[in-house]
């Protein structure tokens, strides 16, 4: 079964976003939500991924006939909602940062669709995004990986909050907007203007989003993958693939190291090169 991903870069075109301490928001949230796709595409299997924008443009043309103001951005962001309900069963991440006057603000948010009242899993009226709790379960899904990131930059995580944004009202699927940081915040932009940084985000975001969504991560590309007997610590003898100086065996219908394996299992791994034979075993 295919997984069907809409990434939103916010902003754009017109609209910069947050501006403050060297970060334009359309331009760094492009920039990740490109890295994202890619990164995505590469690492997991039967995904497919769309972008509502691609470049430093508005995704409704037409809506700069409108003046500046509430109804052109009502437009530019239906635009975005549409592209999400117009491809059935598709799952929206719009990724943006955030920004406020106190520049003591600080950290990154999940948000999932309901009213500014709503702290329970579930709205008062019952809803989010429409139906069941379904992007709250993706969101809690999420938050573990992010906050660790986060925490590694030395930025807080505000967890997952209610908000009533309209890219998140009215998607009918279901839908989470990430607010990365505070650009606003002289301590949160130093971060994430590293590329450390951005290379971070991008890597949680795949987690994050594998995590929530039960992607199956691709086997490593290799030209001439070379058959290694492993000895599991039952004595069962399989075959394994050694790629790039490491082992891989199947487990599941899913590629993983050896090695990381066994040791999740408390196990250990010693190499013979003759054959190639790997041993699991439990340390001595």
């Amino acid at each position: 079964m295919v997984t069907r991903i809409v990434l939103d870069p916010g902003h754009g075109g017109w609209d910069p976003g947050a501006v403050a301490n060297g970060i334009t928001e359309k331009d760094y949230q492009l920039a990740i939500g490109l890295r994202l796709r890619d990164a995505l595409l590469a690492r997991y299997d039967d995904v497919e991924v769309r972008m509502t924008r691609e470049t430093d443009a508005s995704v409704d043309p037409a809506g700069m006939s409108l003046p500046p103001g509430t109804a052109r951005l009502a437009r530019e962001l239906q635009a975005r909602v549409n592209i999400a309900n117009g491809w059935p069963d598709s799952v929206l991440i719009s990724l943006h940062n955030d920004a406020a006057g106190d520049s003591r603000a600080r950290g990154g948010t999940i948000y999932v669709y309901g009213p500014q009242s709503w702290v329970a899993a579930v709205a008062p009226d019952g809803k989010i995004n429409h139906r069941a709790p379904r992007s709250y379960q993706l969101a809690q899904a999420m938050e573990p990986i992010f906050r660790e990131m986060l925490a590694k930059h030395g930025i807080p995580c505000n967890g997952t909050k209610a908000g009533d944004f309209q890219v998140l009202r009215n998607t009918a699927g279901r839908a989470v907007l990430v607010e990365a940081f505070f650009s606003t915040s002289p301590l949160d932009a130093a971060a994430a203007k590293t590329e450390a940084f951005k290379a971070d985000l991008t890597d949680a975001y795949c987690r994050m989003i594998a995590a929530a969504l039960g992607l199956r991560e691709k086997a490593p590309a290799t030209t001439n993958p070379r058959p290694v007997r492993v000895v599991l610590p039952s004595g069962k003898v399989i075959t394994g693939e050694l790629r790039d100086s490491h082992t891989w065996i199947e487990v599941g219908g899913v590629w993983c190291p050896l090695r990381a394996w066994a040791e999740l299992l408390g196990f250990e791994v010693l190499w013979d090169n003759n054959g190639p034979t790997a041993t699991v075993r439990l340390p001595k």
